[in-house]
């Protein structure tokens, strides 16, 4: 039935910085990540986070389908490598700290 195992939301902090509603409402953020998470237990789907704010990953404790969460910026960022400061928050939170793309060799066929 359900093909797909992981949902990933990318952008997570544009999604509230972004939208004033996000901002002035006490509840508009957590009810939006409660509503994803829902969405997921019922699919029984993991949801990683990208680009997550701390307050998205300490709501996390709430939900347990948030597996993980970027640790790196994106691809393009020059310190894409760097994942081991925002990996400590994560680890302990719980979550599984994840990395974003990354080539092995310095030419790579179709980039």
């Amino acid at each position: 039935e359900n093909q797909m195992s992981t949902f990933e939301i990318d952008f997570l902090a544009n999604n509230y910085l972004d939208f004033p509603n996000e901002r002035t409402s006490l509840v508009a953020s957590y009810a939006w990540l409660k509503a994803m998470h829902s969405a997921a237990q019922a699919k029984k789907m993991a949801i990683q986070y990208c680009m997550a704010l701390p307050s998205d990953l300490l709501t996390s404790l709430e939900f347990p389908w948030v597996t993980n969460t970027r640790a790196s910026q994106d691809y393009a960022g020059c310190l894409n490598w760097d994942v081991g400061v925002s990996s400590l928050l994560i680890n302990a939170l719980g979550l599984r700290p994840s990395k974003d793309t990354f080539w092995t060799t310095s030419v790579q066929p179709g980039a």
